[in-house]
């Protein structure tokens, strides 16, 4: 026989300890996003800085919103929301990460300097190896700054993004 209504407290406890709250609300999501409710996966995501317990969990929160907005086309928020992340404490590998999401976006909606800019900080050209053009990231992102027209031209499309 299933759990009585009065259980509901002992079952939150118990997912609590098994998963943690967080991951459950990343889990929810993620299951949104792939069904295409980006709306409804920027809302759990938005939720998540407020009971997140690691700055991790605060910047892939940051960093999901953000890839939520973008598939909305809503576009300057989505580079605000991943701008977000690098001002924590640490960012982590989300700081980077969400840095290039944002460069990219701006990029496609034909800021092209802000964009260069944003790929040209220290941090992110030190962390991805543009500096040196090296590694997978930085070679790709290289090519994509040497590609952008000259003149602030919005590029033809946007970047194709592996997952």
């Amino acid at each position: 026989m299933g759990r009585r209504v009065g259980d509901v407290a002992e079952a939150r406890r118990d997912l609590s300890r098994t998963h943690g709250i967080v991951e459950v609300l990343f889990d929810l999501g993620f299951c949104y996003n792939q069904a295409g409710k980006n709306e409804l996966a920027y809302d759990v995501y938005i939720r998540i800085p407020d009971v997140a317990t690691s700055e991790e969990q605060q910047g892939r929160a940051h960093y999901w919103a953000g890839m939520s907005l973008k598939s909305l086309g809503r576009y300057d928020e989505a580079i605000r929301e991943f701008l977000r992340v690098p001002y924590l404490k640490t960012g982590g590998m989300w700081g980077i990460t969400s840095k290039l999401e944002a460069a990219a976006v701006t990029s496609f909606k034909g800021d092209l300097g802000q964009a260069q800019a944003i790929y040209e900080e220290r941090s992110v050209r030190i962390r991805t190896g543009l500096r040196l053009g090296k590694g997978r990231v930085g070679r790709s992102q290289a090519d994509r700054g040497q590609k952008a027209a000259p003149g602030g031209q919005k590029p033809a499309e946007e970047p194709a993004k592996k997952e």
